[in-house]
């Protein structure tokens, strides 16, 4: 495992194709921004499980605000 430092607003790039930056830092909570190819599949650690991956669940789509 390759274990680096960042600070808020720095970035680790996996490849040519994502990006992953320290988007907020508050107490022990970090938050990271992921940029990557719209095909590319992110899952959250706990979405797999036995190296299986589990299908995304689908949300419903937002319904945008009247004026």
């Amino acid at each position: 495992m390759l274990v680096v430092s960042r600070r808020n607003g720095e970035s680790v790039c996996l490849g040519d194709d994502v990006k992953i930056t320290v988007v907020e830092i508050k107490g022990s909570r970090i938050r990271l921004g992921i940029t990557a190819d719209e095909g590319t599949l992110i899952l959250r650690s706990e979405k797999k499980t036995d190296g299986v991956v589990k299908p995304p669940e689908k949300r419903p789509a937002k319904k945008a605000k009247a004026a």
